[in-house]
């Protein structure tokens, strides 16, 4: 209509290289190290590694362990263990007395039979890193403090007195060094690559004869930009749990640091655990267990008509919407619990000042 419509003001978004990515140097480009797939996780670029196998994994391929992301066009057989380090899996075939294991999501499109399916064990390693590297952190940026109050006072080296202050008042810094480098060692596997540059970078200030050899504070300083980067990249992965999509579920054990997903009309006779909730919205469970950290649980149909005991509990907070309850069903949220007796329909579930159980409008219990 002739008017003019300023533009919206562009955010800023840094963009952070992961595993098998690197930055020109003006961070404005990014450019693949290796062959794979494309990631972005919020700011986070990666290329993923990929291992396709396009039969079945039986004994003929043996045992599977990959680090990248690993993709069966068949079927996984029995006996068989898939296990794909810092990347997810997807099965195109069905899953049947196996081992499935997984640092980041798991898609399983076809039936699962009498299975182990596990997704985002990194998430414990990334937690205890990311735990120490906050703790160090802190612990360096008071002792840069601690120098700069100090230095003015003092015609000495920057080594000497920052062997001085560690001795004196920062002596849980190199311990604590010491520490992390050794539980990255454990789980090195686990983690990009270039996280070594940063253990070793500590390990030369903080261990041995290594303060004397700082010549500038501000290698400490740019050694605490470096660590707080990577604090925000292991606070990404954490906030991005892993998840696990299955179709039909018989007898098996799950278990995700995110979501469960059954897009199936059937699951019997299994336990899952999940961290942030558990969705099927069409089909059936029955004659199982559902354990979920927070968050919601959404299932069409629970139990069976016979009374079979099935059950469903949140640990924390969270609700249910339970589209068919079946007799000697169990819900729990928190501490308190509630059985059904009877057949019902259109049940919620929620935790207010104690367990509130409805059916459509009438209240079961509260």
């Amino acid at each position: 209509f002739g008017r003019v419509i300023p533009a919206l003001k562009g955010k800023e978004v840094e963009i952070l290289a992961g595993e098998g990515v690197r930055l020109s140097s003006d961070n404005l480009q990014a450019f693949a190290n290796r062959s794979g797939m494309p990631l972005l996780q919020k700011e986070v670029l990666r290329v993923m590694s990929i291992y396709e196998l396009k039969k079945n994994a039986d004994l003929s391929t043996g045992n599977i362990r990959f680090k990248g992301e690993v993709i069966i066009r068949g079927d996984v057989c029995d006996q068989i263990q898939i296990e794909a380090i810092t990347g997810g899996i997807k099965v195109f075939g069905m899953v049947s007395y196996a081992r499935i294991k997984a640092d980041r999501d798991i898609d399983l499109l076809k039936s699962v039979i009498s299975s182990q399916i596990s997704a985002g064990g990194i998430t414990v390693a990334y937690l205890k890193i990311l735990s120490y590297l906050s703790n160090l952190n802190h612990q360096i940026t008071q002792l840069l403090h601690g120098f700069s109050i100090v230095y003015d006072q003092h015609a000495t080296s920057h080594g000497k007195l920052i062997k001085s202050l560690l001795e004196l008042k920062f002596h849980n810094i190199p311990r604590q060094v010491a520490e992390l480098a050794q539980y990255f060692e454990s789980v090195a596997e686990l983690v990009d690559n270039e996280f070594d540059i940063v253990i070793q970078e500590l390990q030369s200030c903080f261990i041995g004869r290594g303060p004397l050899e700082i010549d500038d504070i501000k290698v400490l300083e740019e050694l605490s930009v470096e660590m707080k980067v990577w604090e925000e990249i292991l606070k990404n992965e954490i906030s991005q749990p892993a998840n696990i999509s299955v179709n039909i579920l018989q007898n098996s054990k799950l278990e995700a640091s995110g979501v469960v997903v059954i897009k199936g009309k059937e699951s019997y006779y299994s336990k899952i655990i999940a961290g942030k909730g558990l969705r099927q919205n069409r089909g059936v469970f029955r004659g199982g267990e559902i354990i979920v950290d927070e968050g919601d649980i959404v299932i069409r149909e629970i139990g069976g008509p016979t009374g079979i005991s099935t059950s469903a509990s949140i640990n924390n907070d969270g609700t249910m919407k339970l589209g068919i309850v079946h007799p000697n069903v169990t819900v729990a949220i928190g501490n308190q619990k509630f059985i059904f007796d009877k057949p019902v329909n259109n049940v919620k579930v929620y935790f207010k000042t104690g367990l509130r159980v409805f059916s459509g409008s009438s209240e079961l219990h509260k």
